[in-house]
């Protein structure tokens, strides 16, 4: 059965102004839509182009750039709870040294030693490296030339410093560089977009996994525990001081400065829980990243595209995902 020519003509229009607004997400935003993975193939692929489908996702995409732009919070905050954990190491109350050259010796760790300050850098490196195969993505969806260029040795290097990442992890990410490389000298269009994902959803897979090793196993299981364990032993000391030497008849105003304490100490248990919950949260944006890129490599293998009911349905889980994951990266960033 023949589609009616004014039919025809509205369906042709509708998909132009898809296709160009897709192209305006990619626009000068690479570095803004590393959870944008889906919205260019959901627009090309899946057929969708009603205003529905339109508005849907505009307030994704609003959501996922500002979720792009919280993760420097988290690769920064390795190095800030170190000192963090500095502060209140050197005022324990039980420490008989002076607290100052405690501290000083303390973040002198945080900076030497353990060189948490360059661990961001590579930690936003790493999250580059997905930023630029996501936005690349979206200009094969959209028929654009991708723009990419990097050193390959200086990017393995960077992976290389990351802590609880493995090689293959490692190899993974540069493996995606080097596809992206190939990509641009060779002016990868449309028709190798199902190509392109196919052939790296397994490197994206590992890779991913690396960076949410990293996430539970040094950021939340290392550097957030030892900072709870301090502020426990902290203010758990300076009570416990309190109490055994009070004075005779001091009881009201030990109270009050006990419960006063007790809040702080409340108060910055909350603070680490909270960042806590902002890492497993961006854990679970990337799990979400490798599921659907995993569901299209299968559909892709397989012959089949996606229908415009299964992109929407990975939209709008992706868009909750997001949507928690920014609310608690305005609660970390107002502390």
């Amino acid at each position: 059965m023949q589609m009616p020519s004014n039919q025809i003509k509205n369906f042709s229009n509708r998909k132009s102004a898809t296709i160009l607004f897709a192209k305006k997400l990619t626009i000068n935003s690479r570095r803004k839509i590393i959870f944008n993975i889906l919205i260019p193939l959901a627009l090309i692929l899946g057929g969708c182009g009603n205003r529905d489908d339109l508005e849907r996702i505009q307030k994704f995409t609003a959501l996922a750039n500002k979720a792009a732009e919280g993760f420097p919070t988290i690769a920064n905050d390795f190095y800030l709870s170190c000192l963090r954990s500095a502060h209140y190491r050197a005022f324990l109350p039980t420490r008989q040294v002076n607290p100052v050259v405690t501290r000083i010796e303390v973040e002198k760790d945080c900076n030497e030693k353990l060189q948490l300050q360059d661990l961001g850098t590579s930690l936003i490196e790493a999250n580059e490296v997905l930023v630029d195969y996501v936005s690349s993505l979206g200009k094969l969806a959209t028929d654009d030339i991708i723009d990419y260029s990097t050193d390959i040795k200086g990017l393995e290097g960077e992976l290389s410093k990351l802590p609880k990442i493995n090689k293959s992890q490692v190899e993974g990410g540069i493996n995606i560089a080097t596809i992206l490389l190939r990509a641009a000298k060779d002016g990868y269009r449309r028709e190798k977009l199902k190509e392109v994902i196919v052939s790296t959803d397994d490197d994206l897979q590992i890779f991913i996994e690396g960076i949410k090793t990293i996430m539970n196993e040094a950021y939340i299981g290392i550097y957030l525990r030892n900072e709870e364990s301090v502020i426990n032993g902290y203010y758990g000391d300076y009570i416990t001081n309190l109490v055994n030497n009070r004075a005779e008849g001091d009881t009201q105003s030990l109270t009050i400065l006990l419960l006063d304490l007790d809040n702080r100490w409340a108060t910055n248990k909350d603070e680490v829980e909270q960042k806590r919950n902002f890492a497993r949260d961006y854990i679970g944006i990337l799990d979400s990243i490798a599921q659907n890129h995993g569901a299209l490599r299968r559909m892709f293998a397989n012959g089949k595209s996606p229908s415009s009911k299964e992109m929407k349905k990975m939209l709008d889980k992706n868009t909750k995902n997001l949507e928690s994951f920014v609310k608690k990266l305005k609660d970390v960033q107002s502390k």
